[in-house]
């Protein structure tokens, strides 16, 4: 587990605010802070928790905010997209194998790795 400071991001100055303990997190453009803990993906703003989602398996990959979505991976090998605006799931896509660590972008690409069987997934955000 790691101690993640929460931010504030004003005219690009980042404040660090309250602290959380999370498995990891992806900090957005407008410092929108997303992190995982276990089942749990929540969005913090202004060092308050915002919104959550607790998912029906623990997450194991991600996440990854884009533009206008947020992206992680399960220990059921699902890659999904939720909507950054209400959380609405876009889509799932199933992978096969456990998911783990980051999702990283690759110009349009979202590429995310299954350790079960060393195996690097490409996925089209779009699709």
């Amino acid at each position: 587990t790691t101690a993640l400071a929460e931010v504030a991001v004003t005219d690009g100055v980042l404040t660090p605010l309250a602290p959380v303990a999370v498995a990891s997190f992806d900090v957005g453009a407008d410092g929108e802070v997303v992190a995982v803990q276990g089942a749990k993906l929540a969005g913090h703003a202004r060092g308050k928790e915002a919104w959550s989602v607790v998912t029906a398996e623990p997450i194991t990959a991600g996440p990854r905010l884009d533009a206008d979505r947020v992206l992680f991976g399960t220990a059921r090998g699902e890659l999904v997209a939720l909507t950054r605006a209400d959380r609405r799931e876009l889509w799932r896509v199933q992978l096969g194998k456990q998911l783990w660590g980051s999702v990283a972008a690759a110009g349009p690409l979202r590429l995310v790795f299954s350790t079960e069987d060393e195996t690097l997934f490409a996925v089209d955000p779009k699709d």
